[in-house]
């Protein structure tokens, strides 16, 4: 894509707990389903403010704990314990309920300008589950407590 483009771009590896940019390097961040996969979230949250310039964006976004998707996960995991299959592909991955989530962006530093939440909406691996807990989700989504993604829209100020 970037070659077809005419650009040039130096793609470095780094660790969202320590990224290798000095401070205010970017005007973005763009950080969706990273934060959960590892215990370190606030850390990680934190090097995505230090790394932003002053009125920088960043958008982060995680799985809901409120959600049916979790049960689905846990019991995924257990299966996959008990009888040694492997549904469960993820590894390491935690949920999030809206206020720790909300939390952990404030605590950065961040202002949070919009904050949304999906509905969960069937995948192609379980399609049958995936309308099941749609409909179980339900709840969750409409008093905005819970769903399958939550999306955050933050400013450094």
């Amino acid at each position: 894509m970037i070659k077809k483009s005419g650009r040039t771009a130096k793609i470095l590896q780094g660790d969202a707990r320590k990224l290798p940019f000095a401070a205010g390097s970017f005007d973005l961040v763009f950080c969706h389903g990273v934060i959960e996969h590892f215990p370190e979230s606030q850390q990680a949250v934190e090097e995505g403010y230090r790394v932003l310039k002053e009125n920088g964006i960043a958008l982060y976004s995680v799985p809901a704990k409120l959600s049916s998707f979790v049960i689905l996960k846990l019991a995924q995991q257990l299966f996959d314990k008990i009888l040694g299959t492997n549904l469960w592909t993820c590894g390491y991955e935690k949920s999030f309920t809206s206020w720790k989530f909300k939390k952990i962006l404030q605590d950065s530093g961040f202002k949070i300008i919009k904050f949304q939440i999906s509905e969960c909406s069937p995948g192609k691996r379980f399609p049958l589950i995936g309308r099941i807990l749609k409909i179980l989700d339900k709840p969750f989504h409409f008093l905005n407590i819970g769903g399958r993604f939550m999306y955050a829209l933050c400013v450094k100020k």
